[in-house]
Order: C-alpha cells, then sequence, then structure tokens
C-alpha cells in the first residue's frame, strides 16, 4: 500500500504544513523541477508534480535509505510520464543536508515504509 498524498486546500498560499512526530520520523523535501521549461519537452500532465514535496520515512533510516525510501514513495503515488523531463534534488528538512540515493537498491522497494507523501510548496 503506497502512503497517502496531501495536497493544499484551494485558496491556500500554495504552502503545506507537514506535521510529524520528529522522534520517530524524518521528514525529507523532494524538489522536483523542469530538466527544460519548454512546455513541448514534457507532458502536460508532468507540470503537476513541479515543486516542493514533504516525504515523512522512518527516523531509524540512514540517509541513502531514507532517500530510497522517499523517492520509491514519491514516485509510487506521484505519477511523472516523462521521467527524462524532470530533475529532483532530495536533502533532510532539518539538517539541510542534501542526501543521495543508494544505487545499489532495487527502485520501488522502500516505499511502504514512507508514512506520508506531501506537495509542500510551488517553486519558481
Amino acid at each position: 500500500m503506497n502512503p497517502p498524498v496531501i495536497h493544499p486546500k484551494p485558496g491556500s498560499n500554495g504552502f503545506q504544513e507537514v506535521d510529524y512526530d520528529p522522534y520517530e520520523h524524518r521528514l525529507v523535501y523532494i524538489h522536483v523541477a523542469a530538466e527544460d521549461r519548454d512546455p513541448m519537452s514534457m507532458h502536460l500532465e508532468d507540470w503537476d508534480a513541479l515543486g516542493l514535496w514533504g516525504v515523512i520515512v522512518p527516523l531509524a533510516l540512514g540517509p541513502s535509505q531514507a532517500t530510497n525510501c522517499a523517492l520509491d514513495a514519491f514516485h509510487s503515488t506521484v505519477p511523472i510520464k516523462w521521467l527524462s523531463s524532470v530533475t529532483w534534488k532530495v536533502w533532510d528538512a532539518m539538517s539541510g543536508q542534501r542526501m543521495e540515493r543508494d544505487p545499489s537498491v532495487e527502485w520501488y522497494t522502500m516505499q511502504e515504509q514512507a508514512a506520508l507523501v506531501c506537495f509542500v510548496a510551488h517553486m519558481g
């Protein structure tokens, strides 16, 4: 089962506050950006994925495991039709440290450990 996805309420300022227990979970941010701002270089539905996303993962996971978990959960719940048209950066919300995925771990093996995927804000 994939974690739930939360979007800001209509009429809000576009920022969704993410509530979690910092003693049990870690908030991981994923910034999804267009590789090229040319509208023809992206699938129309992929524009909805652009912005800042928050993913709640278990605190017990190390940085690369947390990154794998967050990206697996994100890609399991937010469809992107043309992956080559977007880039993403991942970092720990508390420390601000950039986080890298462990490439030796197979994709889509850790998404069920994530508690929540949340759209946080549009990024310019």
